[in-house]
């Protein structure tokens, strides 16, 4: 999920920073919850992690909480619609780090 303005939606990518839109994100939605499962669509409470010892710990306590992984985002990133980004890697169980 990700928050764009109409604008942004019409020209497919936001070059507003990660921050910027899930800012947006929570305007629109309920408080984050532990579990995920608060309703349809619940914002997952996000962890910034300043080094590798502080990403391998919200991995495994994803694995903990029994959710799908984790994805490691670059704050500063734009978002582009529709395509994958290096800016952002999907970290699953059985798929290696």
């Amino acid at each position: 999920w990700d928050h764009l303005t109409a604008i942004e939606a019409q020209a497919g990518r936001s070059d507003r920073p990660l921050a910027a839109r899930v800012a947006g994100l929570v305007r629109l939605l309920p408080c984050p919850s532990a579990d995920a499962s608060a309703g349809p669509v619940d914002l997952v409470p996000g962890i910034i992690a300043h080094d590798d010892a502080e990403l391998e710990a919200a991995y495994r306590e994803s694995q903990l909480r029994g959710w799908e992984g984790v994805v490691a985002k670059d704050l500063t990133a734009p978002y582009v619609c529709g395509k994958r980004s290096p800016s952002w890697r999907r970290c699953k169980p059985g798929e290696g780090k």
